[in-house]
């Protein structure tokens, strides 16, 4: 099955990322930026979950401060085309801290959680998408 590995490893249109360092780091509330204008951006949550909906109809505005590439958690964001998922391993160890030094952990407790994805949202993901596997 051909995987696609999504972009996360930057503050970029396209780019899959945790919004701020108070939002939980897992798969389910992994944010796509939608529209970066100068310290803010723009970004929508790429679960298909209806408890986002209302965030990602009008999508969310974060700080270039607050936002974190999920890259930096040390995890890889594959989407599967033919199941219209997407999946997130850890494979490296988490470089992120909280502003006090603590390190920030990655804090999905399944292994490869498989989400459905926003047709919608998924398109911008794609076109930053950097590698197919």
């Amino acid at each position: 099955m051909q995987t696609v590995l999504l972009a996360a490893s930057e503050l970029a249109v396209g780019h899959c990322i945790n919004i701020s360092d108070i939002e939980q780091p897992c798969c389910r509330l992994i944010a796509v930026i939608t529209k970066v204008a100068g310290d803010e951006i723009l970004c929508k949550y790429l679960s298909d979950d209806s408890q986002l909906d209302r965030f990602t109809k009008r999508g969310v505005w974060t700080s270039r401060k607050y936002a974190t590439p999920i890259g930096h958690f040390g995890v890889d964001v594959h989407y599967e085309p033919e199941r219209g998922e997407f999946f997130c391993d850890q494979v490296r160890e988490s470089t992120v801290t909280y502003p006090d030094g603590k390190p920030r952990r990655w804090q999905d407790f399944t292994v490869s959680c498989g989400r459905k994805a926003r047709p919608k949202v998924l398109k911008f993901a794609l076109k930053a998408a950097p590698v197919v596997a």
